[in-house]
């Protein structure tokens, strides 16, 4: 089985920390992208052992329910973290989890802990 998660984030820096923390966390392999557009090509990637179990992407909540990226993990079933500079505010479907920007580690590790326990 081929554990991986997804890191989508327009950041190098924040995608680089975000990588290394699922890294540390056991996720498995990264699919790094900066668009949703390489996001869905990476997942495209994924073969039939291939096991999505987390995708942290960087856009609003608005934005994300109305993507297409949003489809495709809807389908996979797959937790996801949104990272958003806006305002904190919780997400209304209990599949995602906001977190705003800045953030730290800890706050990080602390929601994949929590989506990880709900799966």
């Amino acid at each position: 089985m081929d554990n991986c998660f997804l890191v989508c984030v327009n950041f190098a820096l924040v995608a680089k920390d975000v990588t290394a923390t699922l890294q540390q966390k056991g996720m498995g392999r990264p699919l790094v992208a900066a668009t949703q557009t390489e996001a869905i090509a990476a997942l495209q990637t994924l073969t039939g052992d291939g096991v999505l179990r987390i995708a942290v992407v960087q856009m609003p909540p608005a934005l994300f329910a109305a993507s297409p990226l949003h489809t495709v993990l809807k389908v996979l079933g797959v937790p996801v973290i949104l990272l958003d500079d806006g305002p904190a505010s919780e997400a209304t479907d209990m599949v995602y989890r906001i977190l705003s920007l800045p953030f730290f580690t800890e706050d990080l590790e602390r929601v994949i802990v929590e989506l990880m326990h709900k799966s």
